[in-house]
């Protein structure tokens, strides 16, 4: 990386900064009339991990000891023994990313690419002789000279760098809560030969210090039963559909014999005192097993709602929260004033759960959906002997024959969808008696034919969505309905001993610590636990400091 490195392709961030987002390299941007020997002793120290896990201080970790480059004000410029020389005053010290994995911290660094590339994290510093002081950690790139904070190759879902497992701190109370922590990185800038004005470069009167930051993502997921046992309970309610569905079919049937009946009485005109208490009915309708496969697949999905606050993993059981979005937005951790507290308040808590329960309801809608898909798609038959008496005397028997069709089709003809074929219904006609009454049973045929398929539908209707589907949904809900008091449980716990700090700089107000005029320096994020002190970790560290 650096001044000797070409990257090509690499852009700097375009997040709001609150200050500049860029620095000169070696010999970039001076005009030879500004002191070459400061006389001022400089000091640009880069660290992307430090702090305390588990009570071990992580200044015993040699590869976590980051990198300081010091200027003597004299020409020369010296750095800690683990740095790469890029060139007389610049420096590096890549990551290494198994310096450091235990039951509560896990890194995920590199991202994979190789050393010196664009988005790859490193620590690095600079002192020229003039002065001019830069040290920088995290994600990190340059291009023609100009430093600057990287950008992820995916913005949008940014790789994880470390995962904080907070039940291994506090199993009780943070139980299968975790904390990922995305890229992350920091500047800091001292300018001491700067533009006098009218273009003349110089030794300023007052330096300029300048300090920046980028956190890219921070995701807490929760382990949650509750997410479990509704996703276990929806399993076992779709194995219960085809039972049902089975066990409802002779209700249908006999709902199909007596809609029949009552369609036959306005058809029965033409045979002389005869009333439907006359007209008897046999009905079978079969239904084949759903394929109930596409609803099965939810109970293993992943949903996210609109605003990409939570996302839900129904296999797994896992909710996760994307603070940086709860926070206002994507690069919502981002512009912050120094010092900010990130934290899981009412308001944000109300958000989530609004979420959470848009997140439930879509995916409740979605496994009703399918099973209703799976009903439509699965084909019906009905068969009915229909016997006409005559003062007790069976005249005549009157066989209809409705599919296999789709339910679907049954079903939209009862709702009346504009388009929907009519369903063909195939009549036969048994005399039982010598001089039967012909013509009328043909006309009672006829008409009990051209109402079976609506007639069907309407059964299908009331006995599998209202019956079967309503019922799943209201089981649904209940199986649902305690995810969202854990998960706000769940947030309080966190909430009250997860402390969240980003753009941290010790020398100014709101510090969370005692106050530190020197160096001057920025953390991107503090992530502690309070009051227990088994956590408290500082991530992505630049500082410089100066002395006349």
């Amino acid at each position: 990386m650096a001044a000797s490195l070409a990257v090509t392709g690499t852009t700097l961030t375009n997040a709001a900064w609150t200050d500049n987002e860029y620095v000169h390299a070696h010999n970039v941007g001076t005009d030879g009339r500004c002191e070459q020997d400061s006389g001022t002793t400089t000091t640009a120290s880069a660290r992307q991990l430090s702090g305390t896990l588990l009570n071990s201080n992580l200044d015993s970790v040699a590869a976590l000891h980051g990198l300081s480059v010091t200027n003597d004000g004299a020409g020369t410029s010296t750095a800690s023994a683990n740095a790469i020389r890029i060139n007389p005053d610049t420096f590096m010290a890549p990551l290494d990313a198994s310096a450091l994995n235990t039951d509560l911290l896990q890194l995920s660094l590199p991202l994979g690419l190789p050393v010196g590339s664009a988005d790859v994290y490193s620590q690095w510093g600079q002192t020229l002789n003039n002065g001019n002081t830069t040290a920088a950690s995290g994600l990190i790139t340059d291009s023609g000279g100009a430093l600057g904070l990287g950008q992820t190759q995916n913005p949008d879902n940014p790789p994880v760098m470390a995962t904080l497992n907070l039940g291994a701190v506090i199993p009780t109370a943070l139980a299968g809560i975790t904390l990922d922590v995305g890229a992350a990185s920091s500047i800091a800038e001292l300018t001491y030969c700067g533009d006098l004005g009218n273009g003349w470069q110089g030794p300023l009167p007052d330096p300029l210090v300048e300090r920046s930051y980028q956190a890219s993502a921070l995701n807490l997921n929760a382990d949650m039963p509750t997410l479990d046992a509704a996703a276990a309970g929806a399993d076992t309610l779709l194995r219960d559909v085809n039972s049902k569905l089975q066990a409802a079919q002779p209700g249908l049937s006999a709902a199909v014999a007596q809609d029949l009946i009552a369609a036959s009485t306005p058809l029965l005109g033409g045979l002389d005192s005869l009333t439907p208490a006359d007209v008897e009915t046999e009905v079978k309708l079969d239904l084949s097993q759903l394929d109930l496969t596409a609803a099965k697949v939810l109970l293993t999905s992943t949903m996210t709602d609109a605003q990409g606050l939570i996302t839900v993993d129904f296999g797994s059981g896992v909710a996760r929260i994307n603070l940086a979005k709860a926070e206002g937005g994507i690069n919502s951790l981002n512009g912050k004033a120094p010092n900010t507290k990130i934290a899981l308040d009412q308001d944000i808590t109300n958000q989530l759960s609004t979420a959470l329960t848009q997140v439930l309801d879509t995916w409740r809608a979605k496994v009703i959906t399918a099973v209703q898909q799976a009903i439509r798609a699965t084909p019906a038959s009905v068969t009915a002997t229909v016997t006409v008496r005559s003062l007790g005397i069976p005249v005549g028997e009157i066989g209809l024959g409705l599919g296999p069709v789709t339910t679907g089709q049954l079903l939209d003809l009862h709702y009346g969808v504009p388009g929907t074929p009519v369903a063909p219904v195939t009549t036969s006609l048994k005399l039982l008696v010598l001089s039967p009454p012909i013509t009328a049973l043909d006309t009672l045929a006829s008409g009990l034919a051209a109402a079976l398929p609506f007639i069907s539908g309407k059964a299908l209707h009331n006995g599998l969505i209202l019956g079967v589907v309503e019922t799943l949904n209201t089981s649904l809900q209940e199986q649902t309905s305690p995810v969202g008091p854990a998960l706000a449980k769940a947030l309080e716990q966190v909430n009250a001993l997860l402390s969240i700090t980003v753009n941290v700089q010790p020398d100014q107000p709101g510090y969370p610590g005692t106050t530190k005029s020197t160096p001057l320096s920025v953390t991107a994020l503090q992530i502690s636990l309070d009051p227990i002190t088994a956590l408290d970790l500082s991530i992505a560290t630049s500082s410089i400091a100066y002395t006349d």
